[in-house]
């Protein structure tokens, strides 16, 4: 089921949820995408809730940052987003 409420709505409905670790190098890998983040949270486990158009960061409960979404090429290569 899809929330109707606005793009920056966090609904229990409208996201996918995943646990990634940031590398030593402040950056973690989902769906293909690299994305980069600030180097506090480098070997921390971060969990993402993955919305359609950004990405809401999370260490334990406390909510941390959002990035835009990346999407992976359609011929299969990686993508980046640096922040």
């Amino acid at each position: 089921m899809l929330s109707t409420a606005g793009p920056e709505s966090d609904s229990l409905y409208d996201y996918e949820e995943a646990i990634v670790r940031v590398t030593r190098s402040g950056g973690f890998t989902l769906r293909k995408v690299l994305y980069s983040v600030r180097s506090h949270l480098i070997r921390r486990r971060l969990r993402v809730r993955l919305y359609d158009n950004r990405l809401a960061l999370f260490l334990g409960g406390t909510p941390l940052l959002k990035l835009p979404r990346g999407r992976a090429h359609l011929d299969g290569r990686h993508d980046q987003v640096v922040n």
